[in-house]
């Protein structure tokens, strides 16, 4: 399969391994990672070297960790000016650890797009969602609202729990748009069940039954993205919590390399082709995967 990389990728690169919340729809919950392993400042920066060769549509410091809590936050963040690559910047958080010692460095950065994880403006419903100590949301939503102040050239999405939105009356609604001002965009999507890796009645599943002979990734993985560990190795995807699929390593091997690799083809034959699924694919059991 011949494989074009004049297109933009998107990167999403884990720096650090740990999340500081205990979200009911993503495997942190139910399989967390204690240590805080991270890159070193020393592979952030071979990496984006590489990467500054690339047509990049953005770069994520994000898997099912919080960027924040990375000790070499603020050092990557240089990194990306040294390689012009800082305009690609988008960051996932869930606004706990947005101090304004941090708000301040990054009016520094060129950040092009913030994330913000808030299934609820509730607060009971909050802690419940994000697996946190009611305490926290006050402070949590503050830290919002002065990113949305501070940061009127930067888009904004904000993530919440479509089902728990739209039971709201519409003046819940309409306070939330008032609130956070009409540039904000929120991101309603059902949630996903994260490749199969939650089941429960928070995530969307697919169904039961699916066949399977005409079958694609609506995100485009290995296609048009690249999901970087703390130690360079590259998955099929960011669902991959367990880190089922390796495809090459970033810190060893070229991006033409990982991308053309033989397990790489061997994915994209069966994801977007008309090859033989695995039995045990990743993708079988991923609401993202649809089938025709």
């Amino acid at each position: 399969m011949e494989i074009t990389f004049n297109i933009p990728l998107g990167i999403d690169i884990e720096f650090n391994e740990a999340c500081n919340a205990s979200c009911v729809y993503c495997p942190v919950s139910i399989n967390p990672r204690r240590k805080n392993k991270h890159m070193s400042l020393e592979d952030s920066d071979s990496i984006f070297k590489k990467l500054e060769k690339q047509t990049i549509e953005f770069i994520s410091f994000s898997l099912f960790n919080e960027p924040l809590l990375d000790p070499f936050f603020n050092q990557r963040i240089e990194q990306l000016r040294k390689y012009k690559l800082y305009k690609t910047l988008s960051l996932h958080t869930n606004g706990i650890l947005l101090t304004p010692k941090i708000l301040d460095f990054l009016k520094e950065s060129d950040l092009k797009h913030m994330v913000f994880n808030f299934p609820s403006a509730i607060e009971e419903e909050w802690s419940t969602q994000m697996g946190m100590h009611k305490k926290h949301f006050l402070p949590t939503l503050d830290n919002i609202l002065s990113f949305c102040e501070s940061f009127k050239n930067v888009q904004v999405t904000i993530e919440m729990n479509q089902k728990l939105f739209y039971d709201k009356p519409e003046e819940y609604r309409e306070g939330l748009t008032k609130m956070f001002n009409e540039r904000v965009y929120f991101d309603l999507a059902p949630l996903v069940n994260q490749a199969g890796n939650i089941v429960n009645e928070h995530v969307a599943s697919p169904p039961v039954k699916r066949t399977f002979k005409h079958a694609f990734c609506r995100d485009g993985k290995l296609l048009n993205s690249l999901t970087i560990n703390y130690n360079g190795d590259c998955r099929l995807c960011c669902k991959d919590y367990h880190k089922k699929y390796t495809v090459g390593n970033i810190l060893t091997d070229s991006i033409k390399d990982i991308l053309t690799s033989k397990e790489s083809k061997r994915l994209i034959s069966q994801i977007y082709g008309s090859k033989p699924k695995d039995k045990d694919l990743l993708c079988k059991s991923c609401t993202n995967f649809l089938t025709i």
